[in-house]
């Protein structure tokens, strides 16, 4: 499916358990974040098993800040720039 090109202010991503997905979500979702409004919820974060999610936040690092951290690898973090 592709994004109805719409403005995207919160987005909890619990389906990016395969790189393939993860690119589908980077390429259809991110261009409709919102600077300084967008927060970004990415659920297992932290799992080894599924680097492609530490890796491409790495590169929006200059982009980004994070918000939370729950225990459980659940990171938070807002689009600012």
């Amino acid at each position: 499916m592709s994004w109805q090109h719409k403005p995207i202010e919160i987005i909890h991503i619990d389906i990016a358990k395969k790189l393939k997905v993860w690119q589908h979500i980077v390429k259809e979702i991110f261009p409709h974040f919102c600077v300084n409004k967008t927060i970004v919820v990415n659920q297992y974060f932290y799992r080894s098993r599924l680097p492609w999610l530490i890796y491409s936040t790495g590169i929006i690092l200059p982009y980004i800040e994070f918000l939370y951290h729950v225990i459980d690898g659940v990171i938070y973090f807002k689009i600012v720039q």
